[in-house]
Formats: C-alpha cells, sequence, structure tokens
C-alpha cells in the first residue's frame, strides 16, 4: 500500500477585528470619565505612539456610561464622526448602583451608534481590578465609601468586563483588561499614577492597530 496521503490543514482566515486597522492620519473621538478625561492619558499615548491624526474627547470627571451615550449622541450630530471611536466605561456605574447589564447595554449602544455613523469602534476594558483595586485611599473617594463597599463595586466592575466580553456585539475591537498593573500603580485604589495610563494606551493601541 502506497503512503497515506496527509491533507494540510486550511489556512485560518482572519476574522474582521484580527485584521490590522490602519492608524497612521486617522481621526478618533475617545468616550469615558476620570481615566479619559485627564491628560496626557492613555488617549495621548495612544496618539502619539500609531500617528493619530486629528482627536477630541467626549468624557467627564465622574460620569456614567448613560451620560457618555447622551453626550455621544449630541457630539455625532454636530461633527462628522471620527475613523475610530474608543470606549471606555462603567467605572462610576460599577461603583454605583446601577445594574451590570444595564452599563452593558449602554455600551452596546454607543457601539451600534458609533457603527451606524460609519466609524469603527473599539471597547476598551481598562485593567485587571482584582489586582489595582484594595486599600482604597477613601480621603479621595466619594462621601461615606467604606473598604468593603468599595471592594464590592471592584467586584461589580469585575463582572462588568465578563459581561461586556459575552455581550457586547459588532464591536471592532474589544481590548481586554491589562494584568501587569499593581495597587503600588495607582493612586487610590481606582486610577492609575499618570505614567501608567501611558503604558496602558500603548497597550490599547496595540490591540487595536497591530
Amino acid at each position: 500500500m502506497g503512503a497515506k496521503k496527509i491533507t494540510p490543514p486550511a489556512k485560518p482566515v482572519a476574522k474582521k477585528k484580527d485584521v490590522p486597522l490602519p492608524s497612521k492620519g486617522k481621526s478618533a473621538l475617545f468616550v469615558g470619565d476620570s481615566h479619559t478625561v485627564a491628560s496626557p492619558s492613555w488617549a495621548e499615548a495612544i496618539k502619539s505612539k500609531f500617528g493619530l491624526g486629528s482627536t477630541a474627547k467626549v468624557a467627564s470627571n465622574g460620569k456614567t456610561t448613560a451620560w457618555m451615550l447622551t453626550n455621544l449622541q449630541t457630539y455625532l450630530s454636530k461633527n462628522k464622526a471620527p475613523d475610530y471611536i474608543f470606549i471606555w466605561g462603567g467605572t462610576n456605574d460599577a461603583y454605583g448602583n446601577t445594574k451590570i447589564d444595564d452599563i452593558t447595554k449602554n455600551i452596546q449602544a454607543m457601539v451600534t451608534l458609533g457603527k451606524s455613523k460609519g466609524s469603527k469602534v473599539i471597547v476598551v476594558q481598562g485593567y485587571d481590578p482584582y489586582k489595582v483595586s484594595y486599600n482604597f485611599d477613601l480621603g479621595k473617594m466619594y462621601k461615606g465609601a467604606t473598604q468593603s463597599s468599595l471592594i464590592t463595586g471592584r467586584n461589580r466592575v469585575i463582572e462588568l468586563q465578563k459581561n461586556n466580553q459575552a455581550k457586547i456585539k459588532n464591536a471592532d475591537v474589544i481590548v481586554p483588561a491589562y494584568g501587569n498593573f499593581q495597587r503600588t500603580d495607582s493612586t487610590d485604589g481606582i486610577h492609575l499614577k499618570m505614567p501608567n495610563y501611558k503604558i496602558l494606551g500603548e497597550y490599547i493601541g496595540t490591540k487595536t492597530f497591530l
């Protein structure tokens, strides 16, 4: 008998979000809360590292995804849609009392809106809260916060990340949480030290454009 012919496996076909996206000169809008509004933060790091063109922000301290959705709608009704929309939201919702599914629905609505305008939409999951968010600096937290209540919020952020990963549809990229930060990389247990936002931004850009 002759040798059995072995058929080589078929070459895998890249999914849409696995194909590298162009960045040079492209416009981008960054949607978020205090993680995003600060400058220079992760948004500026992406622009610098990957050569984006014009950029803008829809971001403000302490805001929820409901605020982000409303203000993204307003922005896109008045401005040309950018090439990319980056969304990092849900921290304030999760540390509050918004239902996890409702947070994800708000993010999904932003994805759907951005896609309907022709933008590519990237959902940012941030960092791993389990490694960063404990021993909170209560002096920098909202009135009435306790270590216990903040740990509950931290656990809800983790639940939200899992929910987003499982349920958000049609985002061009969902960037997994960055896993290499520790508590010492944060100022208060929630916000990163500014140099670490640069690290996070370059990680997000790599997951998006490379």
